[in-house]
């Protein structure tokens, strides 16, 4: 398998936390960063060894050494910059939520089928070992019948 290059959109606190996580798959790695604050995105890249820093989205959305963009910016910008990498040719990964209404996540989900390219959402919890050893035990049968769930979250304060 070859390695998968992305670009980050943001340099918030999600963004630090999933370079990490892409920097530690064997194939994949974080290779440009962008975000309107210069300093987050230059100490970002210090921190993770990332080669380029980028001015504006639509500058790492033009390099040809990018795969696919991973956006981790404020809401109301998921789909605008969704819909640029989409069309700049990148696979994208979307912080949640996924857009502001339906008519902008049927967009963006439109957009990917015309380009052909993969969008998926941030969900990381769905690739945690315990979710994905549920969800085998569920498959299997060995819960039975599955007619109510509970679920919760734990946040640092």
């Amino acid at each position: 398998m070859s390695q998968v290059r992305f670009g980050f959109i943001g340099a918030g606190a999600i963004a630090v936390t999933s370079a990490h996580s892409v920097n530690k798959h064997e194939h994949a790695s974080v290779v440009a960063i962008q975000d309107l604050n210069c300093g987050r995105a230059t100490q970002l890249a210090k921190d993770l060894n990332i080669p380029k820093v980028y001015n504006t989205a639509e500058e790492l959305f033009a390099d040809p050494g990018i795969d696919a963009v991973y956006i981790a910016v404020p809401n109301k910008f998921h789909v605008e910059l969704t819909i640029k990498a989409l069309n700049a040719g990148k696979h994208v990964i979307l912080e949640k939520p996924f857009a502001m209404n339906y008519q902008e996540a049927l967009q963006a989900v439109e957009t990917a089928r015309k380009a052909g390219k993969v969008l998926t959402l941030g969900m990381n919890q769905r690739f945690v070992d315990s979710v994905q050893r549920t969800k085998a035990l569920v498959e299997q049968g060995a819960l039975g019948e599955i007619y109510h769930a509970k679920a919760f979250w734990f946040r640092r304060t």
